[in-house]
């Protein structure tokens, strides 16, 4: 078995997410969903590992190791499953365990889960971040609209009632 632990980036941002102080995260955040998607099993199935064909060592997929066409990729990714086990402890901390016969393999799952999950991770909040600038671009070219109906507003009222302006 190999083992890989993955600290969280920002522990304040997880507590302060959850009520509770740093020291104190008493939650399974959901790493572990994200770690058992069918998603992340995929990528990592699908990417090229150092794994051993014949006589030789090659770099190939999962996939193509197992001869898995499409159709049974299910069955890798649950195969890949079963060697793969998952914890998160009371601070956050990501473990992530594989179990094999060949050492090497292992080490390259457990890196691949690990860098998967990553890869993952920051592409869920670079999405955030794009989706919150949308938001508050549109907000922005809303409130702009509103000021400028109420500066024409302000301008027609001031005409009307033949104010002089102060400048």
């Amino acid at each position: 078995s190999v083992i890989v632990k993955i600290y969280p980036l920002n522990v304040e941002e997880i507590a302060s997410a959850n009520g509770r102080s740093e020291g104190s995260i008493r939650t399974k955040l959901p790493y572990i969903d994200i770690l058992s998607s069918a998603e992340l099993s995929k990528r990592v199935l699908v990417r090229g590992y150092r794994l051993p064909k014949g006589d030789t060592v090659a770099v190939q997929s999962l996939q193509a190791y197992l001869n898995l066409d499409e159709e049974h990729l299910v069955d890798g990714m649950q195969m890949l499953m079963g060697m793969t086990r998952f914890d998160v402890d009371d601070d956050g901390v990501i473990e992530i365990k594989v179990t094999h016969t060949d050492r090497d393999i292992a080490v390259q799952l457990v890196n691949a889960w690990a860098e998967e999950f990553m890869a993952y991770d920051l592409e869920q909040h670079n999405e955030n971040t794009r989706l919150r600038l949308s938001f508050i671009e549109s907000r922005m070219l809303e409130l702009k609209e509103e000021l400028t109906a109420l500066e024409d507003s302000l301008d027609s009222f001031r005409v009307s009632n033949r104010l002089l302006l102060d400048t």
